[in-house]
């Protein structure tokens, strides 16, 4: 008897239980989320789930690491694509933006985490997420060193940058009445970072 085929067009286990995963942590934060739904949600067994990850904190951490994973690579290509800095900038932000377009469950479970405030969530977000941070400041600083608004406090800047991009795309059914139908991300970004010409 030979091996069963394999269904090229079904996403891995792995896969489907990081996507689920990030969909219920996104929606009902780490403490909430239960190791049932997120099998359910992969069409697999709690059982199968702790075969593949030991525990909610491992699985979480996998979620958490392959999505900023993602997002740095998407501002990787852009900051490696070239260009001058104000078109940089431009590129960098929209990729962001659209990174949380396409993964709303991520700005859902960075958020939630902030506002949860558990210690051991908390220094592995820390641990995470400050690194990109920096990384993300030094390109700037490196990239734009000729066209940054003197005196700018970069990190304070991109910080203000991310955190309204995350609001928008965690506030649902709020979005559209609070910041209208169009994302300004963009356009912030450019009067924080960019001196007037």
């Amino acid at each position: 008897m030979g091996r069963p085929k394999v269904n090229l067009q079904k996403p891995h286990t792995a896969e489907r239980l990081l996507s689920a995963a990030e969909e219920v942590f996104g929606r009902s934060g780490f403490r909430d989320a239960r190791l049932e739904d997120i099998a359910a949600s992969a069409g697999i067994t709690r059982p199968s789930l702790l075969y593949h990850y030991r525990s909610k904190d491992e699985l979480y951490g996998q979620v958490v690491r392959r999505s900023l994973s993602k997002l740095r690579a998407a501002l990787a290509d852009e900051a490696s694509a070239g260009g001058e800095f104000p078109e940089l900038l431009e590129r960098l932000v929209a990729a962001y933006v659209d990174f949380l377009q396409k993964h709303p469950q991520v700005a859902a479970v960075l958020l939630r985490e902030m506002l949860d405030g558990r210690a051991e969530q908390t220094q592995f977000l820390l641990d995470e997420v400050v690194p990109l941070i920096d990384w993300i400041e030094q390109v700037v600083i490196d990239l734009g060193k000729n066209d940054i608004r003197a005196n700018l406090a970069v990190r304070p800047a991109l910080l203000q940058v991310s955190a309204s991009a995350l609001m928008q795309h965690t506030a649902g059914a709020m979005r559209r009445p609070i910041w209208g139908n169009a994302d300004h991300t963009v356009q912030l970004a450019k009067i924080l970072f960019l001196e007037e010409k």
